[in-house]
Order: C-alpha cells, then sequence, then structure tokens
C-alpha cells in the first residue's frame, strides 16, 4: 500500500485543486515512450516503450507547483520535481518551450533541474534535464 497509496493520494489532490490553477499543462497524463540521454557516457542512453503515470500541477500565475512521475513497473519509486518558478517561454523553429526550475525532490540534496514542455506535431512533451543527463516523455496523454 505504501508509495503507491501515497501517489494515488497525491494525484487526487493535485486534481481536486487543479481549479486553482491556470489552465495550461495541468492534469494527469500517461506516457508510452521515454528516453534518457546520460551527457558524459553516452553507453548508457537509452529509448524505451513503457507506461509512465505523469500528474502535472502548475499554478499560471506564481509559476510554481509539483510534477510527479510513476513508472508502475517500479512503484517504490516516485520521481517528484517542486516546480519553484518559471524560467522562460521560447520559440524555436515554430515550437514553444515552457522551461522551469525545479527540485528534484526525490533525490538527496533536492537537486536542482529543469522541465521543459512543448508540443511537437501536435503532441506534448516533458523533458526534465540537469548539467549531467536529460529524460525525455514523449506523446503526452490527458487522462
Amino acid at each position: 500500500m505504501g508509495i503507491l497509496f501515497k501517489f494515488s493520494a497525491l494525484v487526487l489532490i493535485m486534481c481536486l485543486n487543479l481549479g486553482l490553477y491556470a489552465q495550461g499543462f495541468n492534469g494527469t497524463y500517461v506516457s508510452q515512450r521515454a528516453s534518457y540521454t546520460d551527457h558524459a557516457n553516452p553507453n548508457e542512453d537509452f529509448t524505451e516503450s513503457t507506461k509512465f503515470n505523469i500528474a502535472i500541477a502548475i499554478d499560471g500565475e506564481k509559476g510554481v507547483g509539483d510534477i510527479i512521475v510513476q513508472d508502475p513497473r517500479i512503484p517504490n519509486k516516485i520521481l517528484a520535481y517542486r516546480v519553484v518558478e518559471p524560467v522562460e517561454t521560447i520559440e524555436k523553429d515554430n515550437i514553444q518551450y515552457h522551461i522551469y526550475q525545479c527540485l528534484a525532490e526525490h533525490l538527496d540534496g533536492q537537486a536542482r533541474e529543469k522541465v521543459t514542455f512543448y508540443k511537437k506535431q501536435g503532441k506534448l512533451n516533458l523533458m526534465v534535464s540537469s548539467k549531467g543527463s536529460s529524460q525525455l516523455f514523449f506523446d503526452l496523454v490527458k487522462q
């Protein structure tokens, strides 16, 4: 029950509070494909096809909130990101990138990471990046 219950409770609370937040990217999603890039060791790079549950709640005015990612194959390892501030919105090649500064709450020391949302070919993607690596969740489908 432990961590899966906590994830379910957190998603429920986030969904109930969505009325307080701007519409933007908020909601619960599923991604069926992800990639990981290790900038120091390309031999560690991979792409996988598996289901990821993702919950997003970001206050549109303040630019703060939470992003939760769960791989159902490892229910005890939830990736929790505290959105602390918007960094910027940029447009490149007709794609808008919305970048936020986050704290990775699931890591010791709560490492600072950037979370980027962008739509490509009409599909929402989510990238989490740091100096050493990046992980991309493709084609988020709202539930």
